[in-house]
């Protein structure tokens, strides 16, 4: 049974994580990170700037993975 998912990322897009992003992103502690903010206290004076460490995590895996794959790695 396949573990693959795709995600929806306000920035990137669909993201198709593999297996092993996956089984790592359903962890608890990767999973804890959706409560804290990027940001901190940031979004009391700027209400969009809600962002989450998850959500950062993902979008920094999404652009390595491109970069990699771009340079050939």
């Amino acid at each position: 049974m396949s573990n693959n998912k795709t995600i929806h990322d306000s920035i990137y897009g669909s993201i198709e994580l593999g297996e092993d992003v996956s089984n790592i992103i359903s962890t608890k502690e990767f999973q804890r990170m959706n409560t804290v903010k990027q940001l901190g206290f940031t979004y009391l004076v700027f209400p969009g700037a809600t962002h989450s460490r998850f959500e950062h995590s993902l979008g920094t895996h999404y652009l390595a993975r491109e970069a990699s794959s771009r340079l050939g790695l």
